[in-house]
């Protein structure tokens, strides 16, 4: 492998970890309710408190998720398999705020019931909520076609609607 390819790597990892203790403070500074938030203005006597502490646990485990994963692959792929492809590299980069913001949206998606998690599927819980999103970020790809598909349906229906009141 070439020198170039190696220093790319180890930016890459070294950003990975930038971008992990970043998710994880913000998630750890959430979890307390911490008053580093009223740096962006925001108050933990606000009424959406416990709103904005549960978005917060989406954004930053789906982000922990995603960096957990983008190791795992660039592990695999540059010290297993030997077949690191420098081509990937935007993936690395984005993967994080992909896996958050995903995080966010599988979040939305359950609680407000558009896909059920079976008959315990309660998000009440933090550790539920930080379980979701984890899972969301680490396996992106299959939510991504989950959420197709549950698009797919909702507009599906609302296409076959109009069609009926069209006739």
């Amino acid at each position: 492998m070439s020198e170039k390819s190696k220093r790319l790597v180890w930016g890459i990892c070294f950003y990975l970890c930038a971008a992990y203790l970043f998710f994880g403070f913000t998630c750890l500074l959430a979890w307390q309710r911490s008053d580093f938030f009223a740096v962006i203005g925001w108050s933990w006597n606000h009424p959406s408190a416990g709103i904005f502490q549960k978005v917060m646990y989406s954004l930053c485990a789906g982000g922990l998720g995603a960096i957990s994963y983008s190791f795992w692959q660039l592990f695999s792929h540059y010290c297993t398999s030997k077949d690191f492809d420098s081509s990937w590299t935007i993936w690395y980069v984005f993967g994080p705020v992909t896996g958050s913001l995903l995080g966010i949206a599988t979040y939305s998606v359950v609680v407000g019931g558009l896909l059920v998690l079976g008959e315990s599927g309660d998000l009440r819980s933090s550790w539920a909520i930080f379980a979701l999103s984890f899972l969301t970020g680490f396996s992106a790809k299959s939510v991504l076609r989950k959420l197709h598909a549950i698009a797919g349906q909702i507009f599906q229906e609302a296409k076959s609607k109009q069609s009926a009141q069209n006739v």
